[in-house]
């Protein structure tokens, strides 16, 4: 049985996203989404080990892993902010703003089998926008929806909005699956999602 490193250290490998593709994909995206002021990517590395890492050993790996242009991270030096969010023990499939509300898809990592719920962040975007915490845990979450799921088939992989103009006016999300059951295959080419309505 495969185990788990209980010591996990991180290590920035600098800038992923040269400044001019960066400025074509911000333009692409503000043509999908005006709200979106920038786009950035960096390389980080995940380190796990059975003991924690001495000051030699983490200065040596980190030489290792540093390639490219150094991230300059924001106006205080921040390169990275990490927000652990209560999902149950749960994995993120996908994430979705609806509005100011973040709509989280949880469900089991990988292939594993088990349930997979909707969990919502009430009025996440102002609180992501205005954070300077290095470290956030976020516990404000409630369960929005759990959807059906087999075992070893029709794993929730992704949902978003469904446009108005095929959903009535209501506030609809298609949701897709992955390994999909033969109640989810009708025809060749042909896969059945689900509609779910949400508030």
């Amino acid at each position: 049985m495969a185990t788990i490193a209980p010591h996990l250290s991180t290590f920035e490998g600098g800038n992923a996203l040269p400044a001019f593709r960066a400025a074509a994909l911000l333009a692409r995206l503000q043509a999908v989404s005006p709200r979106i002021t920038a786009v950035d990517a960096r390389y980080v590395h995940w380190v796990g080990t059975e003991q924690p890492l001495a000051p030699q050993q983490s200065d040596t790996l980190q030489a290792l892993l540093s390639h490219g242009q150094a991230h300059a991270g924001d106006d205080q030096g921040t390169l990275i902010r990490k927000h652990f969010l209560q999902l149950d023990g749960l994995g993120v499939r996908d994430l979705h703003f609806s509005g100011d509300d973040l709509y989280i898809l949880a469900g089991p990592t990988m292939v594993l089998n088990g349930e997979i719920r909707v969990f919502k962040w009430p009025a996440a975007a102002p609180l992501l926008a205005a954070n300077r915490d290095p470290v956030r845990f976020e516990e404000a979450l409630t369960e929005s929806v759990s959807l059906p799921h087999g075992r070893g088939t029709n794993r929730a992989e992704a949902l978003c909005d469904l446009p108005p103009a095929l959903s009535g006016g209501l506030p609809t999300w298609i949701v897709l699956y992955v390994a999909l059951g033969a109640d989810r295959k009708e025809v060749k080419h042909t896969v059945f999602g689900d509609l779910v309505r949400h508030k």
